[in-house]
């Protein structure tokens, strides 16, 4: 943000280049930095380390029954708060073209926010098909995580968001929007889809292909955990921020 506004961004350069190490969680924001004058020497990137022993596969069924969701159709699943920019909307208004093109599923949407009296008028005709889970503890997330076929982030606005690299260590396929830092753990086609941000069209059609063709979805699934254990693991995280340090 404070890149967006130049008398803030003056002040923050010239205080930052005089930084000894400046660390970026993606090369996203790096390269962000550098256009904006920062110094090239100063940046290191260290990903964001996910604990592989929390967010690691577990068998579905058993977690479907654990947390009362249906055992008979796909469950699509999205995380976070109900906030306007996390685009929860264009989910649910892509919910009906996915039945009518699939058949049944189940959205699940776990969080809490502001926004939550809008997606429930939004879904008073989608009852049947989206459960609005509400808050949910952090240790129980794994647990909505390996129940899911589908993790869908179809954000307006983020950063690199952890409970995408969550789901991917989960051996879930993602649909995602290409906004900052995502494009940067997630290949469209290879470990998921991106698709614009604000088109539940296009969200349909990213949906869609993981429906399908079950296959697909655990070929990318088992690609994304692989990606994770590479270049999130937390154990290969920390040594790197040592040295850097």
């Amino acid at each position: 943000l404070f890149t967006k506004i130049p008398i803030v961004w003056n002040i923050f350069c010239k205080l930052l280049n005089r930084a000894d190490a400046i660390i970026c969680e993606s090369q996203h924001f790096a390269d962000q930095l550098i256009a904006k004058g920062m110094s090239r020497q100063l940046i290191t990137v260290l990903p964001n380390g996910i604990d592989l022993e929390q967010f690691m596969p577990l068998d579905k069924m058993t977690l479907r029954k654990q947390l009362g969701l249906p055992i008979d159709r796909p469950i699509i699943l999205a995380v976070g708060n109900l906030s306007e920019r996390k685009g929860h909307k264009y989910l649910l208004a892509a919910l009906p073209k996915i039945l009518q093109s699939y058949g049944p599923v189940l959205v699940v949407i776990v969080g809490e926010g502001e926004f939550r009296s809008a997606i429930e008028l939004m879904i008073t005709n989608l009852n049947p098909y989206v459960h609005l889970a509400g808050f949910q503890k952090g240790e129980t997330i794994p647990h909505w995580l390996n129940a899911a076929d589908i993790f869908v982030l179809p954000s307006l606005l983020e950063g690199t968001p952890n409970i995408l690299l969550e789901a991917m260590a989960c051996n879930l396929p993602v649909v995602t929007t290409p906004v900052d830092g995502i494009p940067s753990v997630v290949e469209d086609g290879k470990n998921g889809f991106l698709v614009p941000p604000g088109e539940s069209d296009a969200l349909a059609k990213g949906i869609r292909p993981l429906l399908l063709d079950p296959k697909l979805a655990t070929r990318m699934g088992q690609t994304n955990r692989a990606a994770i254990l590479q270049n999130h693991h937390i154990l290969n995280v920390w040594p790197r921020i040592a040295k850097t340090l």
